[in-house]
C-alpha cells in the first residue's frame, strides 16, 4: 500500500510543487518591492453627541481611549481637566463643547485624540465611527465670513452622511484662545 507522498510524487506532485513553492518565495526577495500608492488622506470620522465630523490624521500624534479626567477650578469653557498620558499631562477639552453643542457635554467622553507637539492638547469625543481614505475631490470648501467657525473649512460626504472636516490647528487656536499655553502657563 502506497502512502499519499508516493502517490503525489508518482505524478510529479508534492516534491514538484514544494519546488516551486520554494522558487516563488526565493524570487519575492529578489524582486523590487512594489507600493501601492493611494491618492487621498486618511481621516478619522467621529461622532460627539449630534455633531458628525473628520480629523486628518496627519493632524494628530494619536488616537487613544480616554483616561481618567481630572477637573480643576477656574477652567476654559470646554477644558473638562488635565490627563495624563505616557508620564505627561495634557489639558482635555471636550469637543463638542467647542464645536457649540452644548447637549453633547453630557455624553461620555470614551476617545481622544492628542495633537502633535511639547504642550499638546487632548480632545475628547463620543465615538469612532470609521477610518477613510478622503480623495481631494470629495472635499467642499465651505467659505465663512471672518474667522466665524474657522476650525471647519471643508465638508466631506460618506454613506449619505455630511461631514465637516476639522483643521486641529485652527481648533487649538480655538480651546486656548488663540496661544498655545503649557500647563503651568494655564494653572497660574
Amino acid at each position: 500500500m502506497a502512502n499519499v507522498t508516493e502517490l503525489f510524487d508518482e505524478h510529479g506532485g508534492f516534491r514538484a510543487q514544494a519546488e516551486v513553492l520554494r522558487r516563488a518565495f526565493d524570487q519575492s526577495f529578489a524582486d523590487p518591492a512594489t507600493v501601492i500608492e493611494e491618492s487621498g488622506e486618511l481621516v478619522l470620522a467621529v461622532r460627539v453627541g449630534a455633531i458628525q465630523c473628520g480629523v486628518r490624521l496627519s493632524e494628530v500624534a494619536g488616537i487613544l481611549r480616554c483616561p481618567k479626567i481630572v477637573p480643576l477650578p477656574r477652567l476654559k469653557p470646554g477644558c473638562l481637566g488635565i490627563i495624563g498620558i505616557r508620564g505627561q499631562l495634557h489639558a482635555a477639552y471636550h469637543l463638542g463643547m467647542l464645536l457649540g453643542d452644548a447637549m453633547g457635554a453630557s455624553t461620555a467622553c470614551r476617545w481622544l485624540v492628542l495633537t502633535p507637539g511639547r504642550d499638546a492638547l487632548a480632545f475628547v469625543f463620543d465615538t469612532i465611527d470609521a477610518c477613510l481614505t478622503i480623495k481631494p475631490e470629495e472635499l467642499r470648501a465651505v467659505e465663512r465670513p471672518g474667522d466665524v467657525k474657522a476650525h471647519m473649512r471643508a465638508v466631506f460626504v460618506r454613506d449619505g452622511t455630511v461631514r465637516e472636516l476639522l483643521e486641529m490647528p485652527a481648533l487649538v487656536a480655538l480651546a486656548t484662545g488663540g496661544a498655545q499655553l503649557s500647563l503651568s502657563e494655564e494653572s497660574s
